[in-house]
């Protein structure tokens, strides 16, 4: 969280000190509703959550296990792009069933405070964050991608024969059409970054 040698990046020690000292926790106890999230869909992230015991589930929108895409483990964290760029939520963050969550949460003001505070740090994480946006969207879309083959699957009529050209690089796009491949995502910062 506070160096990285592919940024070549090492946060201060007053940086550090005021990120920890600013720090609480919480803890989410796994329940059967489905629509108990840490983070809904479309929601602000009111703080940045860094997990310090169990996993969260990043999911699409709907309800249901074949929603889920993502893994986030212990140590890991989320809501950085979404603070830092003012975005809300585009997927539903939740723990795993039958286990606690404990997250190690720091207030969206503070986190925000400091990169005014700490300009390198600013830079460093921003850049970070806009990186993780990017991989966040590309694993969503192949996610999307897999649910929409298995959906075409199922659709098919009795005794036809699925598409076998599926792995030679053709798609099954209507002429003209145009194809969004992960290749389209660029790394732009916002305005301000």
């Amino acid at each position: 969280m506070f160096d990285d040698d592919d940024f070549g990046f090492e946060a201060g020690k007053e940086f550090i000190c005021d990120f920890m000292s600013n720090l609480y926790s919480r803890i989410y106890l796994p329940t059967d509703d489905e629509n108990d999230a840490v983070i809904q869909y479309g929601e602000t992230f009111p703080e940045l959550y860094m997990i310090q015991e169990g996993i969260v589930l990043v999911s699409l929108k709907g309800i249901g296990k074949e929603n889920d895409f993502m893994v986030l483990p212990t140590h890991s964290y989320f809501g950085d792009y979404q603070i830092l760029f003012d975005l809300k939520s585009q997927f539903v963050y939740k723990c795993e069933s039958g286990r606690n969550l404990t997250c190690l949460c720091l207030k969206k003001n503070k986190l925000k405070e400091f990169m005014d505070d700490y300009q390198d740090a600013r830079t460093f994480y921003r850049e970070r964050a806009w990186l993780r946006r990017i991989e966040f969207r590309r694993r969503m879309k192949k996610h999307q991608h897999k649910l929409k083959a298995k959906q075409s699957q199922k659709n098919l009529p009795k005794g036809a024969a699925p598409n076998k050209n599926r792995n030679s690089g053709q798609n099954d796009a209507a002429p003209g059409s145009k194809i969004h491949t992960d290749e389209n995502d660029e790394f732009a910062l916002p305005n301000g970054a």
